[in-house]
């Protein structure tokens, strides 16, 4: 945590000095559970014997989104795989996230996404405003390290508070100001439990970009996700503190 966007040549003893006084912190995961809208139409999976729903599980350790951000994401990936040379840092990468971010803002791909979203938290129903993009978040920087939170906004989840904060993007312009901190997501919620169903409702989204924790895939519509907690893990957190201390020095030496 508080690591930075990535690492980018920094020196090798200074970066195990910082790992070495960097403190232990709790972390909550977050389990999806991935099925069939029941009665919404056909079936995507197979379903179990006697006909229990089959359900895909997977764990969120940061976020879990969809829309905008997501297709981005989908963007960057299927076109590093294609052309890998024209991938070769995590500055040109940084760049290539922006084209595909600008790309999106022109072409609107998920627009509409609130009509096609069915979201309940703790069990009470949202009527989600006009927005592109859905993010569930367990951490207060997101986006390439970014805060997402400026100094004027209500105090986030934490954590390892048991609790995500539930967010809207309004478009990639929305976005881009998030990025460089004069703007905020769409606070739609604090909760334990949410769950999303992508209905069938718009012909221009038969399928709906969703990515978690940087994993970005196209959902079919008529899927559920289910979030709820998981369990708590530890995890080392950088420390402000930059005094040397003896025992770190022997450690990195």
């Amino acid at each position: 945590l508080d690591w930075g966007s990535g690492y980018v040549d920094e020196n090798l003893e200074e970066l195990l000095r910082k790992v070495a006084l960097a403190h232990v912190q709790p972390h909550d995961q977050w389990m999806v559970q991935i099925r069939d809208v029941p009665g919404a139409g056909p079936r995507l999976r197979l379903p179990l014997p006697g006909g229990r729903p089959r359900v895909e599980t997977k764990i969120m350790t940061n976020y879990f989104s969809i829309g905008l951000d997501a297709q981005v994401a989908i963007n960057f990936h299927s076109n590093r795989t294609a052309y890998p040379s024209l991938f070769a840092s995590q500055i040109i990468n940084k760049a290539w996230y922006g084209v595909f971010g600008t790309k999106e803002h022109f072409e609107q791909t998920c627009t509409g996404l609130n009509k096609v979203l069915e979201v309940e938290l703790d069990g009470r129903p949202l009527d989600l405003p006009d927005i592109q993009g859905l993010v569930v978040l367990n951490i207060g920087k997101c986006w390439g390290g970014i805060d997402v939170w400026t100094d004027k906004d209500e105090p986030p989840a934490y954590p390892f508070d048991g609790l995500f904060d539930l967010v809207g993007l309004y478009s990639s312009f929305h976005l881009g100001t998030i990025q460089i901190r004069v703007g905020s997501p769409v606070r739609l919620g604090q909760g334990r439990h949410v769950c999303i169903r992508i209905l069938n409702r718009n012909k221009r989204l038969p399928r709906v970009p969703v990515q978690m924790d940087g994993e970005p895939w196209l959902s079919p519509t008529n899927t559920e996700y289910d979030i709820t907690y998981h369990r708590q893990v530890s995890l080392l957190k950088r420390s402000s503190d930059t005094v040397a201390d003896p025992t770190v020095e022997a450690l990195v030496k």
